[in-house]
């Protein structure tokens, strides 16, 4: 009996003992816990300084595009050393910025791991991943993240070898260009500039060289806010200014691209380090090349070829090698003809670009037929057919495609969209009016029945007062409408006679008004003469909206032959014999 209580005590007693040891285990492990959680905030700070990021505290009070951009700017210096230290900080990152309810950092953190692991949603198929990105960025609600994950995709489609995915590429684009423009909002420009960037190089791609001229142009005129202004040395101006040269050359405006290449020789020559001052002289020794004069062009040539030690840049090496032996050639110097014929077939081999061997090859077809052996020059005759139907073959795959198409129905469909809304809340104001009237007839009227009920003697006399109401609340109705309708033709009509036209400003200006009245004209008159210029799209619009010669000649500050000259020019396109025909075709579309 003593040995079962003692036993049952004993038990108790190792119960409570337990009970009281987990609990201080318990408290040991929260507190160590805790300890180690503290440690590891340390620890993801000073890793953010390693990778060039600010504290975790100072990235949580961020805001805005230019600053994250600031900040984006630090660690793509050196990331690739740093990569995965990079993605465990911005993973961390990510996580703080959901813990501590930061969408702006939160959506921000997930680009910049996007940006460091492309495809990391679904590695075998990036396509899925950058689709998953955008939608992301577009739930984020954040305009300029959402603009930033379409350029990136669109980056990405647009590298693509199928017509379609590059289409889709353009519409982006130029869907995020309509956006920014008409948010006129300068804390965007980066973002105007890397979609003009990329609408240069796909123009470019296409030997469409008049649009690439055109955006060129646009991106040098960007606006920038105060403080974030490019400056001319920026790399990026230096860019565009190189690639107008080499757009203005071939269309044969050796002059315009000279003017070009030595602005950018003259910016680059007081930097320290630049290679597009290399690349503009050769390209400026081209066209001296071009123009004959060998002995200025040879030692510029000669500057552009040094890119093969220095940045390995085998493309634009080969080019410049390529002339200068070319020169030696013409010169009758066939051994130094064969020293520069050798380098520049490495660096042409090395680039992989088809053009490069397109060039190479006439040289060597050239070189061999001249130092008597017509065997291999036939053979680099032959070669040289080759590859220019692979290029031509590798550009046709992206004629005749419909992005610039698909994006004015896009912009058409838009401002449908709007017209359709204004009619809308035209066609609301009108029935809250209408109501409004009803309901003024239905209270005459209840006070017409109230007092014919208590005085019979004044019914006579009510009667009239209502029917005076009625007449006074219809003629009311039709000076309202009369009204209404004065302050639509007011809105509708604009005084065109006004109107100037010397810039694609005014030309842009121009149109918004014009589309409002004709919405179709435009498009339709484009369908039917695929090949009408722009001054002709222009003496079309002003004669539609009925202005003669003299006024047209004005409002474009041109002379009136000038005018005459671009009628009869369409006319012949459209197999027209009289104003009379082309007025009637104008006011048919």
């Amino acid at each position: 009996m003593f040995l079962k209580r003692f036993y049952v005590f004993f038990n108790i007693i190792l119960n409570h003992l337990f009970k009281r040891g987990s609990l201080i285990l318990l408290i040991t492990f929260s507190l160590q816990s805790t300890a180690q959680n503290a440690i590891s905030e340390t620890k993801i700070d000073s890793l953010c300084h390693s990778v060039d990021l600010p504290s975790i505290d100072s990235l949580l009070l961020l805001r805005g595009e230019i600053e994250f951009h600031k900040v984006e700017l630090r660690w793509q210096k050196n990331y690739r050393e740093n990569k995965a230290t990079l993605l465990k900080v911005l993973q961390e990152i990510e996580r703080l910025a959901v813990s501590n309810k930061n969408p702006e950092l939160e959506i921000r953190a997930a680009l910049w791991l996007f940006y460091i692991q492309e495809g990391m949603y679904t590695p075998a198929e990036p396509m899925l991943g950058y689709e998953k990105l955008v939608k992301r960025a577009e739930n984020s609600e954040i305009f300029s993240v959402e603009l930033e994950a379409r350029q990136w995709f669109a980056n990405y489609l647009i590298k693509s070898k199928d017509p379609a995915i590059v289409e889709s590429a353009v519409l982006i684009l130029k869907e995020n260009i309509a956006k920014i423009n008409k948010k006129n909002d300068r804390n965007l420009a980066r973002l105007l500039l890397e979609a003009y960037q990329t609408l240069i190089g796909y123009y470019y791609r296409l030997d469409d060289l008049p649009n690439a001229i055109v955006y060129s142009k646009k991106a040098l005129g960007i606006k920038f806010p105060e403080g974030l202004v490019l400056v001319p040395g920026d790399p990026q101006i230096i860019a565009i200014l190189n690639n107008l040269g080499v757009f203005y050359r071939e269309q044969q405006a050796l002059d315009s691209s000279s003017f070009y290449f030595r602005k950018v020789i003259n910016i680059t020559s007081r930097l320290k380090s630049s290679v597009y001052y290399e690349i503009a002289s050769g390209n400026l020794g081209e066209n001296l090349y071009l123009q004959g004069n060998y002995k200025e062009a040879l030692p510029l040539l000669q500057v552009d070829a040094n890119l093969i030690t220095e940045s390995k840049n085998w493309g634009n090496a080969s080019n410049a090698l390529i002339l200068i032996a070319d020169i030696y050639l013409r010169e009758g110097d066939l051994k130094m003809a064969k020293q520069f014929s050798d380098k520049a077939t490495i660096a042409a081999h090395a680039s992989n670009e088809l053009k490069r061997l397109g060039k190479l090859y006439p040289f060597l077809s050239k070189y061999y037929k001249t130092i008597g052996q017509p065997d291999l020059a036939l053979a680099y005759a032959d070669s040289t057919i080759v590859v220019m139907d692979s290029i031509k073959t590798q550009n046709n795959e992206f004629y005749g495609l419909k992005a610039d198409q698909l994006f004015n129905e896009y912009q058409l469909k838009i401002e449908a969209q709007e017209a359709l809304l204004l009619q809308e809340m035209a066609i609301k104001k009108r029935d809250i009016g209408l109501l409004v009237l009803l309901l003024l007839i239905i209270s005459a009227y209840a006070i017409f029945r109230n007092y014919h009920l208590k005085a019979k003697l004044k019914e006579i006399n009510l009667i009239k007062e209502a029917e005076q109401a009625k007449d006074e609340l219809a003629r009311t109705k039709e000076q309202l409408d009369t009204h209404v309708q004065k302050i639509i033709a007011q809105h509708n009509s604009v005084n065109w006679k006004k109107i100037k036209i010397n810039s694609d400003e005014q030309w842009e200006q121009f149109l918004e008004l014009f589309q409002k009245l004709h919405p179709e004209f435009i498009y339709k008159i484009k369908s039917n003469f695929l090949s009408i210029t722009a001054g002709e799209l222009r003496l079309l619009c002003l004669m539609l909206v009925g202005l003669d010669d003299l006024n047209i000649a004005s409002i474009l500050a041109i002379n009136i032959n000038s005018v005459s000259q671009t009628r009869r020019r369409f006319m012949r396109k459209a197999n027209i014999e009289n104003i009379h025909e082309l007025k009637e075709l104008i006011y048919s579309i």
